[in-house]
């Protein structure tokens, strides 16, 4: 996995691009932007969190291993269809429809890019999040090596700020984000931390929050997450483990069909 797909995956998770809490993030732990799968027909994702009844999706490629299609369940339950398609730069535009056949509610994700006067790099890219109720603007700044370091997220058309997360990054590697959250009474601080394997897979995960909530899964101290992955022959990973208390355990598995 690419130090840039880890940081945009970060930033989904940050932004409430993935909604439904860490076990569906390790269910769609597949990044349609910037991971891809030459050659592959299909990637089934599956997360053991809660148990066989958990999280799954299943994605769909085009022939340069793009993905077209993305498909989210939950306990067995159809939970989210995602439709992808490219621009002729190879960006990303993306539409959801959350609970389909039921209280269809589609989300169409608008994406514009700045870029330097020689088109090089971006510089920055914003995005546009329509509802039917609301509109969430996302706003993107890159460094000279297009990777994303500020981003920041207004609600209604005010637009007015009320989140910004900052990255850094050591030796090319995405290593610490920021997340600043302004709520009712102030703000709060989120700060997490990275390392990484040979692959470029995240194997220890920091997490820590100012000041601490007493109903938040990690205290004023934060908590530590550490993974570990086994490998297909052509590369990605298949098997995702976490340790809990020394001991291995199977969160996540892709099956690539070819």
């Amino acid at each position: 996995m690419h130090t840039y797909s880890q940081a945009l995956r970060c930033i989904a998770l940050l932004t409430s691009l993935l909604h439904f809490l860490p076990q569906l993030a390790h269910a769609q732990e597949f990044d349609a932007e910037n991971e891809k799968f030459p050659g592959a027909k299909q990637v089934k994702v599956e997360a053991f969190g809660l148990g066989p009844e958990g999280f799954w999706a299943e994605y769909k490629f085009d022939g340069q291993g793009r993905a077209t299609d993305g498909r989210v369940y939950f306990r067995r339950q159809l939970n989210i269809i995602e439709q992808y398609s490219f621009t002729s730069r190879n960006k990303l535009q993306q539409e959801r429809v959350i609970n389909p056949g039921m209280n269809d509610r589609i989300q169409i994700f608008s994406f514009s890019y700045q870029y330097s006067p020689d088109s090089a790099r971006i510089i920055r890219k914003t995005v546009l999040s329509g509802t039917d109720t609301m509109y969430v603007f996302h706003y993107l700044e890159f460094d000279r090596d297009n990777r994303p370091t500020k981003f920041t997220k207004a609600k209604g058309w005010s637009r007015k700020p009320n989140e910004v997360t900052e990255l850094t990054y050591t030796n090319g590697r995405l290593t610490n984000s920021r997340l600043t959250e302004q709520g009712e009474k102030g703000a709060v601080i989120y700060t997490e931390s990275y390392q990484y394997n040979i692959q470029g897979d995240l194997v220890k995960h920091h997490r820590s929050m100012s000041p601490p909530s007493p109903v938040s899964w990690f205290d004023g101290q934060g908590d530590t997450l550490e993974y570990s992955y086994d490998y297909s022959p052509k590369g990605p990973w298949t098997r995702q483990y976490q340790f809990f208390k020394s001991k291995k355990v199977l969160i996540a598995k892709r099956t690539i069909t070819y």
